[in-house]
């Protein structure tokens, strides 16, 4: 049995600390905390364009396709979001209210900054992934700076 530790997180956040021998295991309270902006580390990358928020499930990236496992530059995308969101890193997360899941409902959508970089564009602007004209009606981040040049005439 571990014993717990709330700790106040940034923007009056409580993040509640599992201490078990040997681990150290960070998790969020569930209820509201997955919604609009919220700060969580990333617990895992999957790919170029889908991480997991930890305590808050997997997560799609708004507006960015990246290559997938198998397809040429797969390992260049997903090491570029390993070094930019790295696991365990404070990330924050702006949960697309136009949009709040993906196509498949599983994975929510969202835009993620990480030490002030929006993974989103950062992917873009380094040629490691394309942008999805075709959800520019729905997402609320296609007035954005980094994603209205592309939304035009979309």
């Amino acid at each position: 049995m571990g014993a717990h530790f709330v700790k106040p997180g940034a923007a009056g956040l409580l993040i509640l600390l599992t201490l078990t021998p040997g681990c150290l295991t960070p998790s969020l309270p569930s209820e509201g905390i997955c919604t609009g902006t919220f700060l969580a580390p990333v617990a895992r990358v999957v790919d170029g364009d889908t991480l997991d928020a930890a305590g808050c499930g997997r997560v799609r990236l708004a507006l960015v396709d990246s290559p997938e496992r198998g397809e040429a530059g797969f390992e260049e995308a997903t090491g570029f979001t390993n070094a930019t969101c790295p696991v365990g890193g404070e990330a924050t997360w702006r949960r697309d209210a136009g949009q709040p899941t993906d196509t498949t409902g599983t994975r929510m959508v969202a835009v993620v900054e990480c030490g002030g970089v929006n993974l989103n564009a950062a992917l873009l602007d380094a040629g490691h992934a394309r942008f999805l004209p075709q959800f520019c009606a729905v997402s609320a981040f296609a007035g954005e700076e980094w994603a209205r040049p592309h939304c035009r005439g979309a």
